[in-house]
């Protein structure tokens, strides 16, 4: 009977007709969608504190997490829809999980925790869901078991302790900045061992230990708040000892000059290597060589000696005019080889390097030998303690001497590295010279200074 209908219709009609049901569908189509809103909910509690979480696993330096791991949260849903909840990335690992919330009310959220922990910690991570934040501490462990062990010199002054670095009133403490302390293991395996916070600052350490007695280095962070002496407590292994640190408040200055060249401007060093004995230098005037104007320094020491230097700033580059082999008890050139040395630049930046001039000249045994010299600023904002004085605004650059045997061949290091820092303001401040092993070679420190 339908077929009979359109036929009825006409070829016409029936097009209309058509056209009119594809319309309503279409129409239909539109009423049947949906968007889908974002969840909106909290992970707080009415009085602001974070709602209930659980850590579920265990977190193992060095082992990457699984499906066992991971935290429960819970949240207040207060309109379903999708959600997404993550923390950031704290050492090496981070949670997060993502779904669709059916309904509103309490609701329980696993998230999965992924990536692998780096080091033995305790590790903060902050959790967002909206506007609303949470933060929650997960332990790593050790994949070594614990170590048993006692602190030397518990209950008392941890014996021995040496404390290395500057410790400077308001002055981030860095790299340098540590505590040796030692301890004596019955049990080999896994230590983490903390102070307590005193003045702003801190010490911290964790690693392994064998059976025996042995040193343990601790880091620090924090800065100083202010100057005086500070006693801190290791506490670990079930023993406790104290130890002390200084802290000074910083030289004062007004200059900008890392190598200052006014006249009648004076530094007196204390040589480390050879006991009792100081180094005297005092610019005295000026000399002109080739044209070119120098100031005159005089070193003196306590045996009479007085060596002549001579010195120049060029833009930014100090410039010291003299035997080349001066910087380097490598070798010697017989005879002497005159040249000039860029030794300091100024401003420097972290990591900026740079290489002298290529000298040439005979050992006395008449072979030929290359020399250079290479320098790289370790830290343009370095801080530094010498004695009773602490210094910022510090560069702390190394110099490396470098030899070969013929223009073909490539420069090989000698056997010296020399740590020199400059104070703005002051001058070289602090000098060590060391081998490839450590063992030292040169090392001075400033104890007395009047720059004009």
């Amino acid at each position: 009977m339908f077929f009979v209908f359109l036929k009825m219709l006409g070829r016409s009609k029936i097009v209309f007709i058509f056209f009119i049901v594809a319309s309503l569908f279409l129409c239909c189509q539109r009423e049947l969608y949906f968007p889908v809103l974002p969840s909106e909910g909290t992970l707080l509690n009415i009085s602001g504190n974070c709602l209930p979480k659980t850590i579920m696993g265990s977190f193992v330096a060095g082992k990457s997490t699984n499906d066992s791991n991971f935290i429960q949260v819970s949240v207040h849903v207060t309109r379903g829809g999708n959600f997404a909840i993550a923390s950031d990335t704290v050492n090496g690992f981070s949670f997060s999980s993502t779904g669709n919330f059916a309904d509103t009310g309490l609701v329980s959220i696993k998230l999965a925790a992924s990536g692998t922990p780096s080091a033995t910690n305790t590790s903060t991570f902050i959790i967002r869901y909206n506007a609303s934040i949470c933060t929650i501490n997960v332990p790593v462990t050790s994949a070594t078991p614990k170590a048993v062990y006692t602190l030397l010199g518990a209950p008392d002054t941890c014996t021995p302790v040496k404390v290395s670095g500057g410790y400077i009133k308001d002055v981030s403490l860095g790299a340098d900045d540590i505590v040796i302390i030692s301890v004596q293991a019955t049990t080999p395996g896994s230590y983490s061992i903390s102070t307590n916070e005193v003045n702003g600052y801190k010490f911290f350490g964790s690693g392994t230990v064998v059976a025996g007695i042995q040193t343990i280095k601790l880091k620090s962070i924090g800065a100083p708040l202010a100057k005086g002496t500070d006693y801190f407590t290791v506490t670990a292994g079930g023993s406790s000892c104290t130890f002390a640190v200084m802290v000074y408040d910083p030289v004062i200055v007004t200059g900008t000059d890392y190598f200052p060249l006014t006249l009648n401007s004076s530094w007196i060093y204390e040589d480390v290597m050879n006991a009792g004995d100081s180094i005297k230098r005092i610019i005295t005037g000026d000399s002109v060589i080739s044209s070119t104007q120098y100031r005159v320094m005089h070193e003196h020491d306590r045996y009479g000696g007085d060596t002549t230097f001579l010195f120049r700033k060029q833009g930014t580059d100090y410039i010291q005019n003299g035997s080349v082999d001066i910087f380097t008890v490598a070798l010697t050139y017989v005879p002497s080889v005159m040249g000039q040395i860029n030794f300091l630049k100024q401003p420097l930046t972290d990591g900026e390097s740079w290489v002298s001039e290529e000298y040439l000249g005979n050992l006395f045994s008449g072979q030929p030998v290359y020399l250079q010299y290479y320098f790289n600023c370790v830290k343009s904002n370095d801080a530094i303690t010498v004695g009773t004085y602490s210094f910022i605004n510090v560069y702390h650059v190394i110099m490396l001497p470098q030899i070969k045997s013929s223009a073909s061949n490539p420069y090989n290091r000698t056997n010296e590295v020399f740590h020199l820092y400059y104070a703005k303001g002051i001058g070289l401040v602090y000098v060590k010279g060391t081998d490839n092993a450590g063992f030292p070679k040169k090392e001075w420190r400033l104890k007395y200074w009047a720059v004009n």
